[in-house]
């Protein structure tokens, strides 16, 4: 216990302590990065960290000794950002994600949320009309694969704070789908051919759209749509995935690391492995999707 807590207060001093007037590089923020623990301040000086254990989180900060299975998990690619979580606990909100965008000044981060959307239970978060008028900010922190966020109070001091480490990098080794890209249409396939091509508009509402980042190794994804019960209620709350990634030729094979819970029971129909067929043509990718009978879709998506 004593080598872990060293150890723990060894990282968490070196990612917090390296914050300077002016960041000199903002393109080491891009990339994946996984949720790995928890740091404690105390007059806005780093005293100790609280690990994850591998597959789970710590809710609460106060309590660092109870852990629930889950995960968390943010991308930063090109000014765009999506971040998810899910908890596998009795919660008013046991996943939630968000698809932003993002600048970095000095020591903070800003996240715009006006261009966004989200999962639905978000909308009604007591937050969220803040969010929507003034973004998220947060202080930043980066020391090679380990990087920090934290909130300052009205005081300007620090409770707690968000440790991440980077699991992949973003147009480093870039493949050559590495990139942002906003879903705009769907082309109809019928008995194997391309037939109907239908605009992917986003509605009047905040929390609709689909979007993935993908990084030169694994992609995030984040994708909302209203899917209507005979009584007019929406019964799709969106869901986030994140998957590694690899290409062959015109094949683009998946294998699940993480997701919100209702994607992660339908991957495991698959073995949580999947493949499909993909185009590239100019600044569109398209992924296709087929069913026995040879009809289906092509999901096309836009490099931002």
């Amino acid at each position: 216990m004593k080598k872990l807590f060293l150890l723990s207060l060894t990282i968490s001093m070196a990612c917090l302590s390296c914050s300077t007037t002016e960041e000199k590089n903002y393109k080491e923020y891009e990339g994946v990065w996984k949720r790995i623990g928890t740091v404690k301040y105390e007059n806005q000086v780093a005293i100790d960290t609280f690990f994850f254990p591998e597959g789970r989180v710590i809710p609460r900060a106060q309590a660092p000794e109870v852990s629930v299975p889950g995960g968390r998990y943010k991308i930063f690619g090109d000014g765009h950002s999506i971040w998810f979580y899910s908890q596998d606990r009795k919660a008013s909100r046991p996943d939630a994600w968000a698809k932003t965008t993002y600048t970095m000044r000095n020591d903070s981060l800003f996240e715009d949320f006006t261009d966004g959307f989200w999962h639905d239970a978000m909308s009604n978060h007591p937050r969220m009309p803040d969010l929507l008028k003034n973004g998220f900010k947060a202080k930043i922190d980066i020391n090679g694969d380990f990087y920090s966020q934290y909130r300052l109070r009205a005081d300007g001091t620090a409770s707690y704070g968000e440790l991440y480490e980077k699991i992949d990098t973003y147009n480093v080794n870039p493949t050559k789908l590495t990139g942002a890209y906003n879903r705009v249409a769907t082309v109809q396939i019928r008995n194997g051919k391309k037939s109907d091509t239908i605009d992917w508009k986003e509605t009047t509402r905040n929390n609709i759209g689909a979007f993935q980042i993908i990084g030169d190794s694994k992609r995030l994804w984040a994708f909302n749509f209203e899917n209507l019960d005979s009584l007019g209620n929406d019964t799709y709350p969106g869901s986030s995935i994140l998957s590694s990634y690899k290409i062959d030729g015109d094949l683009i094979s998946d294998h699940l690391i993480f997701a919100t819970k209702r994607i992660r029971n339908i991957w495991e129909r698959y073995d949580n492995k999947r493949e499909r067929n993909f185009e590239l043509d100019g600044g569109k990718f398209g992924i296709l999707t087929l069913n026995e009978d040879k009809n289906g879709q092509i999901a096309i998506f836009e490099k931002q």
